[in-house]
């Protein structure tokens, strides 16, 4: 099971932080703790350095994320990501739809 710790540093900013695997095994429980605590106009900084492993159905579910986020008026940045990570979102070319650097620059 992922777990997802929460921190408000400031009003209108969340920091997730997610450590488990963002598989089609968790996306359904996933989706739910993650959707259910969006607030409008929030930032949300997300932080998938602790992320081992992540398939096309974790892949989705930041794209559901980040759209219900955008829906409510705030924005999702991915502040750090495990190798893992970076290889699914390269490979996928989504690594700047997430605010994050070419891997190599």
């Amino acid at each position: 099971m992922t777990d997802i710790s929460l921190h408000t540093p400031a009003p209108g900013l969340q920091r997730l932080v997610l450590q488990g695997p963002l598989t089609i095994y968790d996306a359904s429980d996933l989706k739910t703790r993650l959707l259910d605590g969006l607030q409008d106009g929030q930032v949300i900084e997300l932080d998938l350095a602790q992320v081992p492993e992540i398939d096309t159905s974790g892949v989705q579910l930041l794209l559901l994320l980040e759209r219900e986020v955008q829906r409510l008026g705030g924005r999702l940045h991915i502040t750090a990501v495990s190798g893992a990570v970076r290889e699914v979102l390269d490979f996928c070319r989504l690594g700047a739809r997430f605010g994050l650097a070419q891997n190599g620059s």
